[in-house]
């Protein structure tokens, strides 16, 4: 995993430049999905050991097979993390509200850059030739043949398409339970993960949206960052590891 932070761990790789990025899906590589990441927290009080997962979407009930399909990631994502999941309500440290969704298609003018090459045909050609004995005077031409190769060109040329695109998002919330006060519990953190391209497909996004959180569970940002993950990236495949 990729992305740009000064206080990350040291197995979190810096992301290159937009246009390296650009050169390496040309050459073939690994394709990698961008993310940006927001997250806040109050460590005054602590954050506690343990949790537990409830659904932040009153029409995403807890019985819903997406929501235990989501909520079996945020479980290992935060077991990644050292935390554990409590068995009841009442002994969990922490509520963690999970949400995600995505939002209606939109369409945007899209300029892509795109190489274009030309070729010139080789010709061959003669050119009549002076020929001259030892004292330099000339005693009469012949004809040389010349040819020349073909050659290429190739210069960017730009196209401008639609392209429509998808917002997917992931907002953690996790709440004070210590209190015994639910109605009223702080809030002791909250990430926001959010994804745009050209996928609708949310259930494939969710474990790369929680592996790009996974360094920000329970930490301050203080800006918005953008993570950079391939489907090869070791946080990527704990998640999608079957239990």
């Amino acid at each position: 995993m990729n992305h740009i932070s000064s206080n990350s761990k040291k197995h979190w790789k810096s992301i290159g430049l937009p246009l390296l990025a650009v050169f390496l899906l040309l050459a073939g590589c690994t394709p990698y999905y961008q993310f940006q990441v927001d997250s806040i927290a109050d460590k005054s009080v602590g954050l506690g050991e343990s949790f537990i997962v409830v659904s932040g979407n009153p029409d995403l009930h807890e019985g819903n097979l997406r929501f235990i399909e989501a909520k079996n990631y945020v479980v290992k994502a935060m077991e990644g993390k050292g935390f554990y999941e409590s068995r009841s309500l009442q002994n969990a440290d922490m509520i963690l509200e999970i949400n995600f969704g995505v939002g209606d298609p939109r369409e945007v003018l899209d300029v892509t850059h795109y190489p274009q090459t030309y070729w010139t045909h080789g010709r061959s050609y003669s050119v009549s030739v002076p020929v001259r004995n030892a004292n330099g005077k000339v005693i009469g031409f012949e004809r040389r043949i010349f040819r020349e190769p073909s050659r290429s060109y190739t210069h960017w040329e730009e196209r401008i398409q639609r392209v429509t695109l998808y917002d997917k998002s992931l907002e953690l919330k996790a709440f004070d339970n210590r209190t015994g006060n639910s109605v009223q519990a702080a809030e002791l953190w909250g990430v926001n993960v959010r994804n745009t391209d050209t996928s609708p497909d949310l259930r494939y996004y969710l474990p790369l949206m929680l592996a790009a959180a996974i360094p920000y569970i329970g930490e301050n940002t203080g800006v918005i960052q953008t993570v950079q993950l391939t489907d090869t990236d070791p946080e990527v495949l704990f998640l999608r590891e079957p239990s």
